[in-house]
């Protein structure tokens, strides 16, 4: 089952966020746009949005060790147990990819980001603290 169509911009499907400390704002993205989730790099998440409720609302899948598209096509976080049970169980997953933990203001400024992104509907009160 594919995800609902992202009703702002129907052409992104799913946004990942990703820490890149060489980077002026810590951090980059990589979307549907740049290429499938199997060549998007691995290591460095802390977000994936992605349209939900039939297009009405955003999921941020965040806080998690490894992030993978599950049997409904959608993004899911998980630990190292939640991961392992998929394997054990032969319940499928693709495209996973590196969760990596950092500082609390980073994390806020990167998950701000995410949640005021333009292609997802971003809210204006969080663009506001943007430089």
């Amino acid at each position: 089952m594919p995800l609902p169509i992202n009703r702002l911009n129907p052409r992104v499907r799913w946004k990942i966020f990703y820490h890149d400390p060489d980077s002026p704002t810590y951090h980059t993205t990589w979307s549907n746009l740049d290429g499938p989730a199997r060549d998007a790099p691995v290591d460095g998440v802390i977000c994936i949005i992605q349209p939900m409720d039939g297009g009405r609302a955003v999921d941020r899948v965040a806080g998690a060790d490894f992030y993978a598209i599950d049997e409904e096509g959608k993004w899911i976080g998980m630990d190292a147990s939640g991961l392992q049970d998929r394997r054990d169980n032969n319940i499928p997953f693709r495209a996973l990819k590196n969760g990596r933990w950092i500082n609390l203001d980073r994390y806020q400024e990167i998950m701000t980001r995410a949640h005021g992104d333009d292609d997802f509907g971003g809210n204006g009160r969080f663009r506001k603290v943007l430089p």
